[in-house]
């Protein structure tokens, strides 16, 4: 009996150790299992990490390239500002020369319109006189006329006065 119970008893602590066996079996099984998916998922992570590190490689030279965009477009809106700058300046330098040069038009267009009445004043006053002239010119012709008709009659009549003298004193 004491064989039995010893070969029980064994028995036992094999079977106990089989068991204990058994589910050290099933754990390493189960960690397996679990390091394989472990495993897997690293490998996603790992490709997942390259593939990453590669679109910041793409994005990085994307990114300078940007950058370079943005630092020339920064640099041509400022010449472009300065130029804007200048323009509106000149614009308002053209502006205020057109508003005087209107000022000088108007002023020039008003002494026009004075001088061309003065002009015409004048135009008046020189047929007046040219009207004037040709009337004392005509009366001078008249008035000639009629001294060289007195000249000549009373030269006629001295003539005769002399002949009718010279008659009675012969």
């Amino acid at each position: 009996m004491y064989l039995t119970s010893a070969f029980d008893a064994s028995n036992k602590k094999v079977q106990q150790n089989v068991d204990q066996f058994n589910s050290v079996v099933h754990q390493l099984q189960i960690i397996e299992k679990e390091s394989s998916q472990y495993r897997a998922a690293l490998d996603q992570a790992l490709l997942g990490k390259k593939a990453g590190e590669s679109k910041i490689v793409e994005l990085s030279s994307k990114l300078n390239e940007i950058t370079s965009i943005n630092l020339s477009l920064s640099q041509k809106t400022s010449k472009i500002e300065k130029e804007l700058s200048a323009v509106s300046a000149d614009y308002s330098d053209i502006a205020r020369e057109l508003k005087l040069a209107d000022e000088r038009a108007n002023k020039a267009t008003h002494d026009a319109q004075y001088c061309e009445g003065l002009l015409r004043e004048e135009q008046a006053k020189n047929l007046k006189v040219e009207n004037s002239r040709k009337a004392l010119e005509t009366e001078v012709r008249s008035l000639t006329l009629r001294m060289e008709e007195i000249e000549s009659s009373s030269f006629s009549n001295t003539k005769k006065s002399i002949q009718k003298m010279e008659l009675i004193k012969m």
